[in-house]
């Protein structure tokens, strides 16, 4: 999520250009992240954090908040992106007594943490205004799943 997670709407005049007031530029805003894991409906390990994901931040999160949440034989599910390294994951898991799984490219609607996401992001988006900044709202949403 963006700090600026306001979206302005607006009319004009055919062949006018409707002026807002959001920013064009990703280096305007700070960026949030939330990564967690999903289990049972309940999410597993939420760490918010600023700036953007990378491979090194993702399997760090996974050998020190998630896996030490789950339990021998549980599977872990997880899409393709570009930050996920397969082969450390599974040797993470496997150490775990854990199976991973991948699911195939481009099946966001088989990938029930994503479902997961839109509730947290909407929630956050509401009360936005009554807080100093997005990363108050964001745990106090967290706090309330």
């Amino acid at each position: 999520m963006d700090s600026d997670e306001s979206y302005p709407y607006g009319w004009a005049r055919k062949g006018e250009r409707c002026e807002a007031l959001k920013p064009g530029s990703r280096t305007t805003r700070e960026r949030i992240n939330l990564v967690a894991g999903l289990k049972s409906g309940a999410l597993l390990a939420p760490v918010i954090f600023t700036g953007y994901c990378d491979g090194n931040f993702f399997l760090e999160w996974l050998e020190k908040a998630l896996i030490p949440e789950l339990e021998p034989g549980d599977t872990v599910i997880l899409d393709n992106a570009p930050f996920h390294p397969k082969e450390a994951i599974i040797t993470l898991m496997e150490a775990a007594g854990c199976t991973t799984l991948f699911l195939p490219r481009y099946s966001p609607r088989d990938n029930l943490i994503e479902h997961a996401w839109f509730p947290i992001k909407n929630a956050t988006r509401k009360i936005l205004a009554t807080y100093t900044d997005l990363n108050a709202a964001l745990q106090a949403v967290i706090m309330c799943r």
